[in-house]
């Protein structure tokens, strides 16, 4: 069980509110968790606060932390920022491309294939089958066959 922090709560409420000076001032304290920071860049990705997620990035924050939430939420240029700041597009057996098909994210797939997503193919192509939409269908055949 994850001892107390009261810095996660803080700064993640502060993520989502897009507070980003509030969020600058706390993290000049030096008493923030690495564990608040990654949870702060969760919220801050799902809810499209760029400017949050650069600070929180250049504060140490871990990019693998948002990029299931960015492509999840079809927050792309948050997506291309985690990426160009070391996110793994491979991460947790590809969970972001997993996203980006069941909710028919053509842009975020895109993003994810042409940044080296290597997904399993017949899984992939499975669950775009299973979802239906031509589109995805159309991307997941173009960059996997």
């Amino acid at each position: 069980m994850f001892e107390k922090d009261e810095q996660v709560y803080k700064l993640g409420d502060l993520a989502e509110k897009g507070n980003a000076e509030k969020i600058k001032e706390l993290l000049k304290s030096g008493k923030v968790s690495q564990r608040a920071k990654d949870y702060a860049i969760r919220w801050a990705a799902q809810i499209g606060k760029q400017e949050v997620v650069s600070i929180l990035l250049e504060e140490g924050a871990n990019p693998n932390a948002g990029l299931v939430f960015a492509a999840a939420y079809k927050q792309p240029e948050i997506l291309r920022q985690l990426i160009n700041a070391g996110a793994d597009v491979n991460l947790h057996n590809v969970d972001a491309v997993r996203w980006a098909i069941k909710r028919g994210y053509a842009e975020i797939l895109k993003i994810l294939f042409e940044k080296g997503a290597k997904p399993n193919k017949e899984d992939v192509i499975r669950l775009a089958e299973k979802n239906g939409e031509a589109e995805i269908i159309s991307i997941v055949n173009e960059y996997l066959t």
